[in-house]
């Protein structure tokens, strides 16, 4: 993916080198602007992330499935991660809970989601590109 996402956002550079060139208008500038800080936002999670902290989801061979971790991740030492350059997770996660309360004995948890910073903003400048 890692590799993938270098060849996209190189194709990406050349294209804004071609706009920029032909005056294309911010409607086009912006959105394309807010992609490719997505992009690359994955691009460093993907290749930083695995050697820099010491928990992250794994794929275990021996099994044929992916391994999640609980808790919060912890930096370490860079090279000493659980994983290798270029096999990191993207995680660059945020949740934002407004309120959480037991009801009938279960947990509820009011906006649980989490968001994702990278792909968030290449959901948001795709939204605005429709727009």
């Amino acid at each position: 993916l890692v590799i993938i996402r270098i060849f996209l956002i190189g194709g990406m550079i050349y294209l804004f080198r071609k706009w920029l060139k032909e005056g294309a208008s911010n409607y086009l500038l912006i959105p394309m602007s807010m992609i490719f800080a997505g992009a690359i936002g994955n691009l460093i999670d993907g290749m930083f992330y695995g050697l820099i902290f010491d928990s992250g989801m794994v794929y275990d061979s021996t099994i044929d499935r992916w391994i999640g971790y609980d808790g919060i991740s912890q930096f370490t030492e860079f090279g000493k991660g659980y994983s290798h350059f270029m096999k990191g997770c993207v995680v660059d996660m945020f949740h934002f809970p407004m309120f959480s309360f037991n009801l009938f004995g279960k947990h509820f948890e009011f906006f649980s989601y989490i968001f994702n910073v990278a792909d968030s903003a290449i959901t948001i400048g795709a939204i605005f590109l429709l727009i």
